[in-house]
């Protein structure tokens, strides 16, 4: 059996296991939603969760991260982006940490999208559809690039994409970091 041709499709990561049956089966379920969505914009994708949960049922294999981690390195290794669903438990997987630290070793670049463009809690939606988060309460996951903005009684600027990594923002593609501290920050829609 071949191994897939580098850089042809999106590696959506995202959280699975869990001590209840029933939260595992939901991260499936929106999973395969987080996939179809990314498929039907025409992209390719592969999810291990999507692909390899029914795999697991059906053959009582095991469920974590320890089990699964060399099949996802190989499959991480010929994706052209790692893509993070962005949903409950995301931030403790260990799965997760662990593809995203494979994909930054592999110089592969990281992105995250929502399970749903949002303008949740009453917040004003960016122009790419989804919820500006205020920096105050959440900040970004470490060297996943991100729209950013300020945002006081002084108006709405300095609307750029930026990273964040270690307690300091900077431009995605060089190390140069930015002088000033944004109030927002929204996920970027995932792109071809």
């Amino acid at each position: 059996m071949e191994n897939p041709k580098p850089g042809t499709y999106i590696y959506l990561a995202s959280p699975y296991t869990h001590s209840d049956p029933a939260v595992m089966e939901a991260r499936f379920i929106a999973a395969c939603r987080a996939a179809g969505r990314l498929m039907a914009e025409g992209h390719q994708v592969f999810s291990p969760i999507a692909h390899t949960h029914p795999i697991a049922v059906q053959c009582e294999l095991p469920r974590d991260w320890g089990f699964w981690k060399k099949y996802d390195e190989t499959m991480i290794a010929h994706a052209h982006k790692l893509v993070v669903l962005v949903i409950d438990g995301w931030r403790e997987s260990k799965g997760v940490a662990a593809e995203i630290a494979i994909a930054i070793g592999m110089g592969i670049p990281v992105e995250s999208v929502l399970p749903e463009p949002t303008n949740d809690e009453g917040r004003k939606g960016n122009k790419m559809g989804t919820a500006w988060i205020v920096t105050g309460d959440k900040l970004p996951p470490e060297d996943v690039t991100v729209l950013t903005k300020i945002d006081d009684t002084q108006g709405c600027r300095n609307e750029m994409k930026l990273a964040w990594h270690g307690g300091i923002w900077f431009f995605p593609d060089s190390l140069e970091r930015i002088y000033y501290e944004p109030t927002h920050w929204s996920y970027l829609p995932v792109k071809p």
